[in-house]
């Protein structure tokens, strides 16, 4: 092995970003989120209701479910889940449209974001501890339309996400439930 082999890794240590303290990364790794959920959260009030708004389906099943109707509508299409999301998305049917569908993407990113938090830090445990902020940019990025349609994948992958960390951790209450 050479001598500029060895001076790597140190080299790359000595850039700003490897200072600061981990503590400070995981601060812009939260920032990052923030910043996602206040722009998907003003988008929901710019742009009209159109179609590929999934939280419409959401909503009518929430309003459904208080309503006592029929949730499904028997073509295979619109509300396709399981009457107990139905009964998650009850809130949001008492309100309105524009209002519920800003706190079903924040909840939906905050999920996702906890989810990608506690999976970083499972990735980076010993060798890169400050790797949140970098995935988080970068996995906020590509789930823009996710979170701007206001899909349930958002969710459902972060819990995943905390799932595998507690199966590593061998379920014993984590660093999800720490």
């Amino acid at each position: 092995m050479s001598v500029a082999a060895d001076d790597t890794p140190l080299q790359r240590r000595d850039h700003a970003w490897y200072r600061l303290s981990a503590v400070a990364q995981d601060r812009c790794g939260w920032a990052v989120w923030v910043v996602f959920a206040i722009v998907v959260a003003a988008n929901q009030f710019r742009v009209p209701p159109r179609q590929g708004n999934v939280f419409q389906v959401y909503h009518d099943a929430g309003c459904h479910w208080l309503e006592g109707q029929p949730l499904y509508d028997g073509t295979g299409t619109g509300f396709i889940y399981l009457p107990q999301c139905a009964m998650l998305c009850a809130p949001l049917g008492l309100m309105s449209f524009y209002w519920g569908g800003v706190v079903w993407r924040i909840v939906n990113i905050g999920v996702f974001a906890v989810g990608v938090g506690v999976f970083t830090r499972l990735a980076g445990r010993n060798e890169s501890p400050g790797m949140f902020a970098w995935v988080s940019l970068i996995v906020a990025l590509l789930s823009w339309s996710a979170a701007r349609h206001g899909q349930m994948t958002m969710m459902m992958g972060g819990l995943m996400l905390a799932a595998v960390v507690e199966l590593v951790d061998g379920g014993g209450g984590g660093p999800c439930c720490a």
